[in-house]
């Protein structure tokens, strides 16, 4: 599934597999709101679900619910923010993820990947009750100038849980289950993880 101009797509009770590219490939040039629900990514050669806005008035906002995306080449979630000129002030400009109730597995790089870098789209994703397991390099990480906010979640048998690098924010609630990683010499978290309190 590729989309590069609409206001709004909704993806419901699907399985994309085997594709030599990503599985669900949203690049919108500009505003998206988007829902993921019920669907499967499996065993394609790049991503499973790839958020990419491009362009000077890309922007993206949407929930990953009951998604599972297994088996990729690369990422099994990704949001990209370079792919977007726009910047934090511009139009659009901005990246609003929210998975919840997910799993992330036995993906070739990461099981959930956040990237922005400055000038280009704010990326900021929220991982609520997933599950990121197996995967080669990270169960999630946060790249260049993104966050991502962790709450309930699980990250275990990664080469590293969860991976926090450059100027990226990561924040947990403290109640995350970040354990038995660094099958590959690595560790359970690299980089800072702020624990935020409960309100």
């Amino acid at each position: 599934i590729t989309l590069s101009v609409a206001a709004s797509l909704t993806i419901v009770n699907c399985v994309i597999q085997n594709f030599t590219h990503d599985g669900i490939y949203l690049q919108p040039t500009g505003v998206l709101a988007f829902s993921i629900l019920n669907t499967i990514a499996s065993g394609n050669g790049n991503d499973g679900i790839d958020l990419s806005p491009s362009g000077t008035s890309g922007g993206i906002s949407g929930v990953i619910d009951h998604a599972t995306a297994t088996n990729n080449g690369v990422d099994g979630m990704n949001v990209w923010g370079d792919n977007s000129t726009s910047g934090y002030g511009g139009p659009g400009g901005l990246a609003l993820i929210t998975i919840v109730n997910s799993v992330a597995a036995n993906n070739g790089n990461n099981g959930i990947n956040a990237n922005t870098t400055a000038g280009h789209l704010s990326v900021s994703v929220m991982i609520r009750d997933t599950t990121a397991s197996n995967n080669l390099n990270s169960g999630v990480q946060a790249d260049g100038v993104s966050k991502i906010i962790l709450a309930h979640s699980e990250a275990a048998g990664n080469g590293t849980g969860i991976i926090v690098t450059g100027s990226a924010g990561g924040y947990s609630f403290g109640d995350n289950h970040i354990y038995g990683n660094g099958l590959y010499g690595t560790t359970n978290v690299a980089g800072t993880l702020v624990v935020v309190p409960f309100y």
